[in-house]
């Protein structure tokens, strides 16, 4: 544990050079609570009663899904479990608060420096300690150890992009996964990098991913009910949704969609980052398309769906709702060498998906989903273009896609959260 040491040696002398400053910014800050938590006191709004059993961490949103999804079926074979959860981002915080219903105590999670990391371990005290994925703060899970807490890794999974990265450190990296008494990785190829990377053999199994059985009970017929009747969409036009676009990605979309102009489509292009979402706006407008934002139909009223060719999401949180509505989806990341983004949220509504053909850090998601023919591959705007007309030729053939994209779904995800909260259970068990 050299190097683990090393590192937190060196980040305590930098934690006592940079307090002052904190201290300034907590003084200051438009929002002091939050900057409470950063620096160590996690219970701004008061200490749950008695000891805490269970203290789960995910970084932002996409973490909180599968934090849920595991601490739900937890929460029903230990019902009695006192349970916390930290984040890394305001955004998940606000994310864990909504989908926890307010059953459990969130806060934001400290700065790795150990002697904000000691405070907040101290104040929480938990039995066992969740992080999920990747989510590897040196100096926060030491300080969990030395308190006697056990250490579990859900969801674990390594990224093809972020893999180099993690072997050039793994001086360091090996030594903190060796910190965990067990890993749940997603995949046999994400226990192959955690244990090229580190960690024990013995200490890693294959769990599946926790996010894909949360997402098996997520869609509501009421929402795609409401939705329709929000944007005034009964059936009368094709609908294809172009969810979480990257770079220049809106590009090829727009392009394929001229080889289908015929069909009428509205076509909804839902940016990955909000940042995009000014650049796209701009393309759309040079090329004097039919356009409105989300706002402007919604909220504005100042348009109707019947009368754009293109409808411009500009704010957070409609993803996973549009799918609901469309009779094709395209999931960005992957034209563009990203690596993909979660391509299983529209087959959750059984809706076919398209992709490109970079797709690493989503290989078992996209390999389930061919080998189903729920998913289908493009590999530029010619190759989109003709997989839209494909789709769009024939509604029996959309429709048995769709079905064959939610059966990968159900064989990925079934179980997968309920092992791991079994796995937390034993845990508990054994602290009790």
């Amino acid at each position: 544990m050299r190097w683990l040491k090393t590192y937190s040696l060196i980040t305590r002398g930098a934690g006592w050079l940079a307090l002052p400053a904190f201290a300034v910014y907590k003084r200051f800050s438009s929002k002091p609570d939050i900057w409470r938590q950063r620096l160590g006191h996690p219970f701004t709004q008061g200490r749950p009663l008695g000891d805490v059993d269970l203290w789960m961490h995910g970084a932002s949103v996409g973490e909180m899904e599968a934090l849920w999804a595991i601490a739900s079926r937890l929460l029903e074979i230990r019902p009695h479990t006192k349970l916390v959860v930290s984040t890394f981002t305001t955004a998940g915080l606000h994310h864990a608060k909504r989908i926890s219903g307010g059953k459990m105590p969130v806060f934001l999670c400290p700065l790795d420096l150990p002697q904000l990391v000691e405070k907040t371990v101290k104040e929480v005290a938990p039995k066992v300690f969740c992080t999920l994925e990747t989510e590897l703060w040196p100096n926060l899970l030491l300080a969990l150890k030395n308190h006697g807490a056990s250490l579990l890794l859900l969801n674990g999974r390594i990224s093809h992009r972020s893999y180099p990265s993690y072997l050039r450190a793994r001086f360091l990296f090996g030594q903190v996964l060796q910190l965990f008494d067990s890993i749940c990785a997603i995949s046999k190829v994400d226990k192959e990098r955690l244990v090229s990377i580190g960690a024990h053999p013995s200490c890693v199994k294959v769990c599946g991913n926790a996010k894909y059985e949360s997402l098996l009970d997520k869609p509501r017929r009421e929402d795609a009910q409401v939705l329709t009747k929000k944007l005034g969409l009964y059936g009368k036009r094709p609908v294809i949704v172009a969810g979480s676009i990257r770079e220049q990605e809106h590009v090829a979309i727009f392009e394929a969609i001229k080889k289908i102009r015929h069909l009428r489509p509205l076509t909804i292009l839902v940016p990955r980052h909000l940042d995009r979402a000014k650049d796209i706006n701009t393309f759309l407008k040079d090329r004097s398309a039919k356009y409105a934002t989300i706002r402007e139909v919604t909220e504005a009223s100042q348009t109707s769906c019947e009368d754009i060719d293109y409808l411009l999401v500009d704010e957070m949180g409609w993803l996973f709702r549009l799918y609901s509505i469309c009779d094709i989806a395209f999931v960005g990341g992957s034209i563009a060498p990203l690596g993909g983004q979660n391509v299983m949220e529209p087959a959750a509504w059984a809706k076919p998906v398209v992709f490109g053909p970079h797709t690493k850090n989503f290989k078992e998601a996209t390999e389930a989903l061919i080998e189903e023919q729920g998913g289908f591959v493009a590999k530029d705007p010619d190759g989109l273009g003709e997989v839209f007309a494909y789709l769009l030729s024939d509604d029996g053939l959309r429709e048995k896609a769709g079905l064959r994209a939610r059966r990968a779904l159900e064989k990925l995800g079934q179980g997968s959260a309920t092992s791991q909260a079994q796995l937390v259970a034993q845990y508990l068990d054994h602290k009790v």
